[in-house]
């Protein structure tokens, strides 16, 4: 399911309306294929963000950390959402969870 999923970003660069719609075609057609794929899954909660649809973007966000909490790109996703809405206390858990995460690789 690689063509979807790049799809899906490749859409979701362009930051348009019609784009941003694509972009939630693909990445929930490779959902429906495979439901735990998290590339897809972490892509759809960045656009569903760029959509205004925060609560499930975080949502989203959760289900991924769930399974990966390792997931740079959730951790990222997840922190810079909560400080856009003000959320900063939150925001900085998921900041540092993030910055031990990378310390953490390195010392593997």
């Amino acid at each position: 399911m690689r063509i979807p999923w790049a799809l899906g970003a490749a859409y979701r660069s362009l930051k348009d309306l019609l784009s941003l719609e694509r972009a939630v075609a693909q990445y929930e057609l490779v959902l429906s294929h495979v439901p735990d794929h998290l590339p897809a899954m972490t892509g759809l909660a960045a656009v569903l963000r760029d959509q205004g649809k925060l609560s499930q973007a975080k949502a989203l966000y959760e289900c991924i950390l769930a399974q990966a909490p390792r997931d740079q790109d959730a951790l990222n996703g997840l922190a810079g959402m909560l400080y856009d809405l003000g959320d900063r206390e939150a925001a900085k858990r998921y900041f540092q969870h993030r910055g031990k995460e990378q310390q953490g690789y390195r010392q593997e």
